[in-house]
């Protein structure tokens, strides 16, 4: 009986998508294919130049992506819906009395829609438990939604939300942990993902300097907000937007969480193919040396410690990642800088001060660590991570929560 799927078949698919990666990476701009972010597009949408939407492409989508019951985001989550919802609403009521003006056919749309959002958000809040979202509320959350609310609250519209108190608490201990006049510094702080958390407190002409390739720590949001908030316009930063705001309307989506993932992507593919049966001698040849080399060039220029992609900056996740992957590839390369720059106490960290462990980034430290070791070298780091991980198992009530990935059985 003929198998569902046969070997050369699967072959020509694994070259395929090895072609895609290589062809789809921009000399300059890197490359990048996560899944769209209603968030992000909001934000992206709200950009104004010289009166006009800089990118009404953005606020289609959102038009367009809204459900009939006043909902954008994921069904299975209350607090991506409640996210995206408050910040589409925003950008609603900003078109709504923004300088370009709607036909009163377009005007009583958007109102409606302003409307069945309004509905929507209100009772997904009413049984909202923010405590047990933990482990799983979005990047920066604590910082950004008190600011989100504001914003709202400028257009009139108030939102009681449960548990507020705790989320400003939350908020203030860690703006505690660092000076504002830090985010003007030469170290990009990973807090300028979110930057939208510091509208009305920081001076946005001091943050030029931060741009790489033109983006504000790989986020669109971020990016969209410079743009926003600071006193001139930055031509650099608009031509990030544009090329991933292009990309996005080629694929019918809105646009990333982040941008560029180009070392984070190629990692992931090639070391799944390498794991799973493809050997390197049956994949594409020139493909896989071009895709191996910029791995390899990278991750020496970096000395060790590398991002999602040359703009971004380092963490345990993406430099474990790499390092399997260069192992698999016949390059091995040395863990010392990895355990060094993140290995704490009792698990490895993402970023200092972090509220919440991560224990995908400890699995593949951990996985790494495993492909690299030989006679021992490794075993204390190599215990720390399992230990680390049986721990969240057993706390857990079945299934691992991970702020950094959506799907728990991911």
């Amino acid at each position: 009986m003929r198998s569902l799927v046969e070997p050369e078949d699967l072959l020509f698919s694994a070259n395929s998508l090895l072609c895609n990666l290589l062809n789809d990476w921009n000399l300059q701009y890197g490359l990048g294919s996560i899944e769209n972010s209603v968030y992000h597009t909001a934000w992206v949408s709200m950009v104004l130049k010289n009166d006009e939407w800089a990118f009404p492409e953005c606020f289609e989508f959102l038009v367009n992506s809204q459900r009939e019951d006043g909902s954008w985001g994921n069904t299975a989550s209350a607090v991506d819906q409640i996210c995206n919802g408050l910040a589409s609403l925003l950008a609603i009521q900003r078109h709504l009395r923004g300088p370009v003006n709607h036909s009163e056919a377009g005007r009583d749309d958007l109102q409606r829609r302003s409307n069945r959002a309004i509905q929507f958000i209100r009772a997904t809040l009413s049984e909202w438990n923010i405590q047990s979202y933990d482990e799983t509320l979005p990047i920066g959350f604590e910082l950004w939604f008190p600011v989100l609310l504001e914003l709202l609250e400028k257009e009139g519209l108030v939102f009681e939300v449960p548990g507020i108190d705790r989320i400003l608490k939350i908020r203030e201990a860690k703006l505690s942990k660092f000076s504002i006049e830090d985010l003007y510094g030469e170290k990009p702080l990973s807090i300028l993902y979110s930057l939208e958390a510091f509208i009305g407190i920081a001076d946005f002409s001091r943050l030029g300097h931060h741009k790489r390739l033109g983006c504000i720590h790989y986020s669109p949001s971020a990016t969209a907000v410079y743009l926003m908030e600071a006193p001139d316009w930055d031509e650099e930063a608009e031509a990030f937007l544009r090329h991933i705001v292009q990309l996005s309307v080629a694929h019918d989506r809105g646009v990333p969480e982040t941008f560029p993932t180009s070392f984070f992507e190629t990692s992931w593919v090639l070391s799944t193919l390498l794991h799973y049966g493809f050997s390197r001698d049956e994949l594409e040849q020139d493909v896989l040396q071009q895709l191996q080399d910029r791995l390899v060039g990278h991750f020496e220029d970096q000395n060790g410690l590398v991002g999602a992609a040359e703009s971004v900056p380092p963490d345990p996740d993406d430099t474990a990642k790499m390092l399997t992957t260069l192992h698999l590839l016949g390059q091995s390369f040395s863990p010392d800088r990895m355990i060094q720059r993140w290995e704490g106490p009792d698990h490895f960290m993402v970023f200092t001060g972090e509220r919440n462990a991560s224990p995908t980034a400890n699995a593949n430290v951990l996985l790494a660590l495993v492909h690299l070791s030989s006679n021992g070298e490794y075993s204390q780091s190599i215990r720390k991570c399992i230990h680390f991980l049986c721990r969240c198992w057993w706390e857990t009530d079945g299934l691992l929560h991970d702020k950094w990935v959506c799907q728990a059985n991911f």
